[in-house]
C-alpha cells in the first residue's frame, strides 16, 4: 500500500463524505484533506483513529501554541508526529535514507479559501 493510501485511509475517517467541498487534492506529493471540524477536534479525532489502529504518537507539536508564548499570532496549526517502529523498522533497514521521511507527519491548520473564508485542512506528504 502506497504511503499517501494509508493516509488516505486515515484521513477519510476525519472528514464526512457528505461534505460538498471536500475534494482530497494531492499537489507535490502533499496530501490535502479539507475538514469540517476545528483544528482541535480534526486532531483529535485523528489521534483517537491511530490509537484505535495501533499506531503510536511520537509527540504533537502545538505551532500556534508555541507562538503565542513569544508573543506572536498564527492561525491554529498543529502537527501530529506518527508511526509504527514494527512498521518503520524493517524499512530503515533495507533502505537507510527513508528514515529523512519517517516518523509520518500530519499537519492541521486552517487554511484560507478564497470564497468561503477559512476551514481546517489535514495535510500530508
Amino acid at each position: 500500500m502506497k504511503l499517501w493510501h494509508l493516509i488516505l485511509f486515515l484521513v477519510g475517517f476525519v472528514v464526512p463524505a457528505s461534505a460538498s467541498d471536500s475534494a482530497v487534492q494531492k499537489k507535490n506529493g502533499i496530501v490535502d484533506v479539507p475538514s469540517n471540524q476545528s483544528v482541535d477536534e480534526t486532531v483529535a479525532r485523528l489521534k483517537n483513529i491511530l490509537q484505535s489502529k495501533g499506531i503510536t504518537l511520537f509527540a504533537l507539536i502545538d505551532h500556534s501554541g508555541e507562538a503565542k508564548k513569544v508573543g506572536m499570532q498564527m492561525p491554529p496549526t498543529k502537527l501530529l508526529i506518527f508511526g509504527n517502529p514494527k512498521g518503520g523498522t524493517p524499512l530503515m533497514q533495507a533502505a537507510p535514507s527513508i528514515a529523512i521521511d519517517l516518523p509520518l507527519k500530519f499537519w492541521c491548520g486552517k487554511t484560507v479559501r478564497e470564497r468561503s473564508g477559512s476551514r481546517t485542512t489535514a495535510r500530508s506528504t
